[in-house]
């Protein structure tokens, strides 16, 4: 509960703002607090107070009745001027008025300042979480490029391989070929020998 509502309850229960303070110090409430939220209490119940009436003995009939026949008197009954009565208009005090005011623009301020701290909070939450996805954002760029390192790297091994797997074979070919063209040369003869034998 809003302490502004506990004193509101308090003060229906009949207690003093003395005995409020006392009550709401014990509870450990803060006396800052205690103080604007008796003053805004005042002024609600000032606001909501009725108007009070000129004369609360008479009835509302009886006074207009009254105030009517005040108005229409004769002059002769007042002597040669004519005189009226006007009814005694009540008169607010030009401090409660001035203390009104000023609780009524505290609570505007306080409320445009929670609404300039949310923004605030927002602010500085959009900027965490900004950050927080740019370092995030980093990280995954990152690991991209590691990544296309690395697949270069395979590529150009197997390019290698491929180059060393191409000079074996040619190694080979020329080491097969060396071998064959004695035997080839030897196989020759032979047939030639043969043929010749036959002959």
């Amino acid at each position: 509960m809003a302490t502004l509502d506990r004193v509101m309850q308090m003060q229906s229960q009949g207690m003093s703002d003395s005995d409020i303070v006392y009550t709401l110090k014990n509870e450990g409430v803060n006396p800052k607090e205690i103080t604007d939220s008796l003053a805004q209490a005042k002024i609600k119940t000032a606001v909501s107070q009725p108007v009070p009436e000129y004369n609360q003995q008479q009835p509302p009939q009886q006074m207009q009745q009254d105030q009517y026949a005040a108005y229409t008197q004769t002059p002769q009954a007042y002597g040669d001027q004519q005189q009226y009565y006007y009814p005694e208009q009540p008169q607010m005090n030009v401090e409660t008025i001035s203390e009104i005011v000023d609780r009524l623009l505290l609570e505007k301020l306080k409320d445009i300042n929670n609404k300039i701290r949310g923004i605030t909070d927002f602010k500085v939450k959009a900027e965490e979480d900004l950050n927080d996805l740019k370092t995030r954002l980093s990280a995954i760029e990152s690991s991209i490029e590691n990544l296309q390192r690395s697949v270069i790297g395979k590529v150009g091994e197997f390019g290698e391989s491929t180059e060393l797997i191409h000079k074996d074979l040619e190694n080979l070919h020329g080491t097969v070929s060396k071998l064959m063209n004695p035997l080839v040369d030897n196989y020759n003869e032979l047939k030639k020998f043969r043929s010749e034998r036959t002959k």
